[in-house]
């Protein structure tokens, strides 16, 4: 009796969580806007753009000295979403480069969303180039800047009975500036590799005496 509801924990945590990801590199030629901003911690406040578009115009962002630091709590999204109505909607991160050294040009920047696979909804995650002016405004104070935004499109996919549903989507999105520029190991991954890495020069030397002393 017991192996049989082993195997039906083990299916439950294997759909209990959502998964989207998305991968790019800062292009050689993009001119990072200057930035003083320290460091993130929790997202900035949600703006409303129009009725379908929000901004988010700071969010923390991992690497590979701050990655252990951050929280899931510190990297949740809060949307008001009418659950009943379904739109499609769009939220918009801008990525910002935090006291002007967290990314340089061709650095990997990974993206990763999480939700609840109880929450059936369709997300998808690209980037653009959009300048300041085309969302805030013409204003002589301030710099028309072309910065990158993690763009996230959302909608609701399921049909429901009854309207008394909740108004909150919550999901986990994680930014992470990746620490190898040619090969894009995941930051929660990059230890056990580096500490494979390492075993394996350890050991290397000395697997050829061992296949000789076996099979010859």
């Amino acid at each position: 009796m017991k192996f049989p509801v082993a195997i039906i924990f083990f299916l439950m945590a294997l759909v209990v969580a959502n998964t989207e990801t998305s991968l790019f590199r800062i292009p050689y030629y993009y001119d990072i806007p200057y930035s003083h901003l320290p460091v993130a911690y929790t997202p900035g406040f949600i703006k409303r753009l129009n009725s379908t578009t929000s901004l988010i115009n700071s969010y923390p962002i991992g690497d590979k000295l701050t990655f252990s630091t951050l929280s899931n709590e510190q990297q949740t999204i809060s949307l008001h979403y009418d659950m009943v109505n379904k739109p499609q909607e769009r939220l918009l991160v801008k990525l910002n480069n935090y006291n002007n050294t967290l990314f340089d040009s061709n650095d990997l920047i990974n993206v990763k969303l999480c939700w609840p696979a109880t929450l059936p909804f369709d997300f998808s995650i690209s980037h653009e180039f959009i300048q300041r002016y085309e969302l805030t405004g013409y204003n002589e104070l301030v710099e028309n800047t072309l910065d990158i935004y993690i763009v996230i499109d959302y909608k609701a996919n399921f049909v429901t009975c009854t309207s008394n549903l909740p108004d909150t989507l919550r999901f986990n999105l994680f930014v992470n500036k990746l620490p190898n520029k040619l090969v894009p190991i995941p930051l929660e991954l990059y230890d056990y590799v580096v500490y494979l890495v390492d075993l394996l020069i350890l050991i290397g030397p000395a697997v050829p005496a061992v296949v000789s002393h076996l099979f010859y």
